[in-house]
């Protein structure tokens, strides 16, 4: 039996939702808090502290609100690369789901994608820096605890690398601030100090961050052929659904996916969202009674 079947945040489940209308959320300020953190021609991302979220199935409120990154892609079909973004970053989260559950590592490294809205989308905040040396992203070795590498990173790699997904090759890279010649990942944050410049072994608390096509390529054919030879391994180590979520979000990503599989889509994205809403509205609170109204919906959105 895989892990998922004893998480318990399982037992947020019994909580209820309550649905209000589009005028009422209108009426709802679901943004605290906004801060240009990064930006360039083709990308820019905020720091935003926020209650609110919209994707293709509404929006969804919390009862408390939390840090969040919101990026913005500005090539490709600017309208949905919000959503598109959202998919791709939805399929890598749960691929990793599956990882963790089956027991190839234990620490998560990517941060939940949360909504999207036009061509933005929304995940966890994730605190750090970019402080992991080039020379440890492609040591072509399992790090040596305490000694050697990035720990985690070989087999994480390894594992997006057999579902056709390349979080390695394309990254970019930051220049150390000091006069050495060190080249920092700005897509691996780390969450612990870093008092070397160019440090040998950074532990497993790190994230990987950045999804896009130009940074994380997804090569689609492998990745729809590896879905299809690992049915039993995602079916026993995800949630209900979320396997047949994935193939038809990887339809979506093809463009080959019909109007009753879209309708049924904005079911299972909105069934992932709130649970994940969930867990991160109770992040630091005790389970709340059986029964309690915890999140309010709006289905009048459109996107």
């Amino acid at each position: 039996m895989s892990r998922h079947h004893h998480c318990h945040i399982k037992e947020l489940e019994a909580c209820k939702t309550r649905t209000i209308t589009y005028k009422i959320g209108r009426e709802i300020q679901d943004l605290a808090y906004s801060k240009r953190i990064k930006a360039n021609p083709d990308y820019t991302l905020d720091l935003e502290i926020r209650s609110g979220f919209r994707s293709i199935d509404g929006i969804i409120y919390t009862l408390q609100e939390f840090p969040v990154a919101r990026h913005s892609i500005r090539h490709g079909n600017t309208f949905y690369s919000g959503f598109d973004n959202f998919a791709r970053h939805f399929l890598v989260k749960k691929l990793e789901d599956a990882f963790i559950s089956a027991g190839h590592y234990s620490y998560p490294h990517i941060p939940r994608p949360l909504g999207s809205e036009g061509k933005s989308y929304y995940t966890e905040w994730v605190f750090g820096y970019p402080k992991c040396p080039r020379a440890l992203v492609f040591l072509e070795k399992p790090a040596v605890k305490g000694k050697e590498g990035l720990d985690n990173w070989y087999v994480f790699c390894h594992l997006f690398a057999e579902a056709g997904i390349d979080m390695r090759n394309k990254m970019r890279y930051l220049p150390s601030d000091q006069d050495k010649p060190v080249q920092y990942s700005s897509q691996i944050i780390v969450r612990h100090p870093v008092a070397d410049d160019n440090p040998r072994y950074i532990s497993r608390l790190w994230k990987r961050v950045g999804f896009d096509e130009k940074t994380t390529p997804i090569d689609f054919d492998v990745l729809e052929k590896y879905l299809i030879s690992k049915e039993e391994f995602l079916k026993d180590n995800l949630t209900e659904w979320r396997y047949e979520t994935m193939l038809v979000m990887l339809k979506y990503l093809e463009g080959d996916m019909t109007g009753d599989e879209f309708e049924w889509l904005k079911t299972m994205i909105h069934d992932y969202r709130t649970s994940t809403l969930r867990h991160l509205n109770y992040s630091g609170f005790g389970l709340p009674p059986e029964g309690f109204t915890d999140l309010s919906v709006d289905n009048g959105f459109a996107m």
